[in-house]
């Protein structure tokens, strides 16, 4: 199969919408081809790695929802990010295209400058997610050679381990700021969860393997939000319940852009399980208890409290009292009673603070 860096293919069955959307991204420096419906798109990506698909949802014969299902089922292809253009902006139609792997929604009419700044994210974020797992693994690779090969003397380990250790702390910064780019909001729940969810592993005196694990995931659970609609992510009012589904997915599409790096812990697991809760109310798996992973639990609780602790783009601050009382009365139910009492401990010393 043919790659190409920023080429894109467009699917819709109106000869002129195509004509339009050639015309704009051609006049922007992109490379672009063509389809008419979803046969002539499935023979497309069978022969070129496209950077980026634009897909019409109204099409006859296989709609683009269908479409979309195809191509992410498909190991082939379902890592290519997809964009519906759509009359369809109702959140219904929203929410069925993101939760089939869609990664974004342009409606029509088409604003170019729209057009233009998502094709440009989602460029950006797809390079991204294609090279960050090839180069972490290469340099992890490079060092555990030269430590093998040279058989340092254990001065000499402890610097290559840091070096692998820095190696690892500059892909989470990575990583968030890619969040951040978007969501600042969620840049800084991530770092007041991230210390918070260190201090409870510290209580809890776990060995030092699933404290890094727990610092780690913390650090970019979230982000799985780069593929929420921004807006969603910075609506004022209340949000409806289908947009709260849209917003969940965040786990799982969390789990689907980090679970080819080579982390020495369960990362992805980690951030795919972070709002499982002990009953099984949780998502997106419903898994109970022991099914969860422990690094899930500390990270779940530390989420909650900082999340009801602080202010939301819907909602204001609830402050540390309502925290409080939500992982006390549901010690046992939703959080780990063993987590929850190291959580109190932190929480009532006077000097903490986010």
């Amino acid at each position: 199969m043919k790659t190409s860096s920023d080429y894109i293919l467009l699917v819709d069955d109106e000869i002129a919408n195509l004509r339009i959307l050639e015309s704009c991204l051609e006049d922007h420096g992109y490379r672009v081809s063509s389809a008419k419906n979803a046969d002539e798109a499935i023979k497309a990506v069978s022969k070129m790695n496209y950077s980026l698909i634009l897909l019409d949802i109204g099409m006859p014969g296989m709609d683009g929802f269908e479409l979309c299902s195809q191509l992410k089922s498909d190991p082939e292809t379902r890592d290519i990010p997809i964009i519906f253009i759509t009359g369809h902006k109702d959140s219904q139609s929203v929410a069925k295209g993101l939760n089939l792997g869609a990664s974004d929604y342009i409606g029509k009419p088409i604003n170019e400058i729209e057009l233009l700044a998502r094709v440009k994210t989602h460029i950006r974020l797809k390079d991204f997610q294609d090279n960050l797992g090839y180069l972490v693994k290469q340099k992890t690779n490079e060092l555990q050679k030269e430590i093998i090969q040279r058989k340092k003397t254990e001065k000499d380990l402890e610097k290559s381990n840091l070096k692998l250790q820095k190696l690892i702390q500059d892909t989470l910064k990575l990583l968030a700021s890619v969040v951040e780019i978007r969501d600042p909001f969620t840049a800084g729940h991530q770092q007041n969860v991230t210390k918070l969810a260190t201090l409870i592993a510290q209580e809890l005196d776990l060995e030092e393997n699933v404290s890094d694990a727990i610092r780690v995931a913390s650090t970019i659970h979230d982000i799985g939000k780069i593929r929420v609609p921004i807006e969603i992510l910075s609506k004022s009012c209340k949000l409806l319940d289908i947009e709260m589904d849209i917003i969940k997915a965040h786990p799982v599409t969390g789990y689907e852009l980090i679970k080819n790096i080579d982390f020495p812990w369960p990362i992805a697991e980690i951030v795919l399980q972070h709002h499982e809760r002990l009953n099984g109310s949780g998502y997106p798996k419903g898994l109970k208890s022991d099914e969860i992973l422990y690094e899930a639990k500390v990270l779940g609780v530390a989420d909650v409290i900082e999340a009801i602790t602080y202010h939301r783009p819907y909602r204001a601050g609830l402050g540390i009292n309502n925290a409080i009382e939500e992982i006390k009365n549901n010690k046992g139910i939703l959080y780990d009673p063993e987590i929850v009492e190291a959580a109190l401990k932190i929480i009532d010393r006077v000097d903490f603070k986010f």
